[in-house]
């Protein structure tokens, strides 16, 4: 496998919007990543510009890309990772 230089956006939730969740398990991710695949070279997330979107409120999916893949280029990534997290309501999940 050929060494690669991965970035992991901020997962966004159920309607396109930023929320503390989706900066958390992005989080995780990239530490799974980078145990896991040790031959790639995971961009630490502190090196992305801070997020000026509004919490909640959903982006533009075309802007959003645009903005995604000019940051991942601006940190030297040639991979990047975005997409969204479930919805969750208590009591909603069955055993």
């Amino acid at each position: 496998m050929k060494a690669k230089n991965v970035v992991v956006f901020d997962l966004r939730g159920p309607n396109g919007g930023v929320y503390p969740a989706g900066k958390w398990i992005s989080d995780l991710v990239s530490v799974a990543m980078r145990t896991e695949f040790p031959k790639l070279k995971i961009i630490d997330r502190s090196q992305l510009n801070s997020n000026d979107e509004v919490p909640g409120n959903p982006m533009d999916k075309v802007a959003l890309f645009e903005r995604e893949v000019k940051e991942a280029r601006s940190v030297g990534a040639d991979v990047a990772i975005a997409g969204n997290f479930a919805g969750y309501r208590a009591g909603s999940v069955s055993h």
